[in-house]
C-alpha cells in the first residue's frame, strides 16, 4: 500500500504545471468518456451517437456555452471510427471545430487492454465583433482575420485498464499555434463494486 500511495503522489508531481490553458469543459465525462479521450473511439461494438450542451454561469453576459454531437462505431475488430463536432462560445470567442477520430485496443487478456487514439480536424476560431459593445471597430485586429482563422487541430489519448483499475493520459490540444504542444491531462481512477445496484 505505501508503495501504491508514493507512486500516486510521483505521478501527481509530474502532472502539475505552473502555466495552464482552458480547454472545453463538460460535465458528462463518466457517462461518456470520449468527450475528453479520443482512445474511447474503439469501444462496444455497437454505434453510439450522442450530443451534450454544457451552459455554464447561467443569467451572465458571456458566459461560456459549450453544444456537441459525435458518433462512434466498431467498423473493424478492436478498431473504431468516430465524427466529433463541438461549438464553444465565450463571450466574444466563438470556436467550432470538427474532427475524425480513430481508436485502437491491444488486448492483452479480458479484462485487461490498451486503448490508443487520435483525432484530426479543423477549427475555427472568431471574434464576434458585431456582438461587442463599446469595441473600437477601426482596429485593424479586430477587424480583419487576425482573430478570425482556421487551424489544424489534434488530440492524442492512451487509457490502459486493468480489471477496476484505469489510467489515462490525454493531449486533448497537440498544435496550439502551429507548434506541438506538450498540455497533458493524467486521469486515475478505480472503480468499486459495492452491489449489483451500486458502484462507487
Amino acid at each position: 500500500m505505501k508503495k501504491l500511495k508514493i507512486t500516486f503522489a510521483l505521478i501527481f508531481i509530474l502532472l502539475i504545471k505552473l502555466n495552464a490553458q482552458e480547454i472545453k469543459n463538460y460535465n458528462l465525462y463518466n457517462q461518456n468518456p470520449i468527450l475528453y479521450n479520443p482512445a474511447y473511439t474503439v469501444n462496444d461494438d455497437f454505434l453510439q451517437a450522442y450530443t451534450n450542451t454544457h451552459l455554464q454561469w447561467i443569467n451572465i453576459n458571456g458566459s461560456p456555452k459549450t453544444y456537441n454531437f459525435g458518433a462512434n462505431l466498431n467498423l473493424l475488430p478492436n478498431m473504431g471510427f468516430g465524427l466529433f463536432v463541438v461549438n464553444n462560445r465565450q463571450g466574444l470567442l466563438n470556436n467550432f471545430s470538427a474532427d475524425l477520430k480513430y481508436g485502437y485496443r491491444l488486448n492483452f487478456q479480458k479484462d485487461h487492454f490498451v486503448r490508443m487514439g487520435i483525432s484530426l480536424g479543423i477549427a475555427n476560431n472568431k471574434l464576434l465583433v458585431d456582438d461587442a459593445v463599446n469595441v473600437d471597430v477601426t482596429d485593424n485586429n479586430l477587424t480583419e482575420s487576425y482573430y478570425n482563422k482556421t487551424v489544424f487541430c489534434s488530440n492524442f489519448g492512451l487509457a490502459y485498464q486493468l480489471k477496476n483499475f484505469e489510467a489515462q493520459v490525454i493531449m486533448p490540444q497537440l498544435f496550439e499555434n502551429k507548434a506541438f504542444n506538450l498540455y497533458t491531462i493524467g486521469i486515475l481512477a478505480y472503480n468499486f463494486n459495492l452491489n449489483e445496484s451500486w458502484s462507487l
